[in-house]
């Protein structure tokens, strides 16, 4: 479905996992290429990237890499979409806008309303927000407080960038942020995201996923 709420598993470390996911119904893998215990490199990555479904997107994940080393890093894996996180990243990246499709955290903080989020997310240019309080600390926010939010045109991600690149939405969204399958039903029921990003709330352990609870977390989100 053209509209339908898109799925990311995030902090994928090996292909089992990988096939799992997108056998499950995920609709994007991300590979964390920075500091983190789910941390692998460009190659290992690539070689997972190679063997997957063309109907499954791959995200580079970074936090605080210069451009050029993100780039370098994404080349190697052979990833076109980067998701970006920390402080050092520049909110519009100049040098990799051309090249690759973003997708950039925006922190959820204490005092956030509605407005003062929604101000933030029109600073990521041609990125698509990722609201995420924590950058993968498993951390949920309350979701109640951002029912105005301004809704996206449109469910989902544009088309991936071997079709062009697309024209940005009208301020679509992501929602990452201790998400599990307990819980992601009511947090898309309340924020109505375009995407929902989980990582710790569908492992068994750290950097190795949980099948059952992706199953379920998927079913549930949809």
């Amino acid at each position: 479905m053209k509209n339908e709420l898109k799925i990311k598993i995030c902090g994928i470390t090996n292909i089992d996992d990988a096939l799992a996911a997108a056998g499950l119904g995920a609709d994007y893998l991300g590979f964390v290429l920075t500091e983190s215990r789910r941390r692998i490199t460009p190659d290992e990555a690539g070689r997972i990237v190679a063997k997957l479904p063309a109907s499954v997107i791959p995200v580079a994940v970074f936090r605080d890499e210069s451009e050029e080393e993100t780039a370098r890093a994404a080349g190697i894996a052979g990833i076109r979409f980067i998701q970006m996180h920390g402080e050092k990243n520049p909110t519009r990246p100049s040098g990799l806008a051309g090249r690759f499709r973003l997708i950039r955290r925006i922190p959820v903080l204490p005092g956030d309303d509605a407005v003062s989020l929604g101000r933030r997310m029109e600073d990521c240019g041609d990125a698509v927000p990722l609201l995420d309080p924590g950058a993968g600390d498993g951390v949920p926010f309350d979701w109640s407080r951002f029912r105005g939010l301004p809704q996206p045109t449109s469910r989902g991600l544009p088309q991936p960038l071997s079709r062009g690149l697309p024209q940005p939405l009208s301020r679509p969204f992501w929602l990452a942020g201790g998400l599990t399958p307990d819980n992601v039903k009511r947090a898309v029921l309340t924020m109505n995201p375009a995407a929902v990003d989980v990582s710790s709330g569908v492992e068994r352990s750290a950097g190795f996923k949980d099948y059952d609870k992706m199953k379920r977390f998927i079913s549930e989100a949809r």
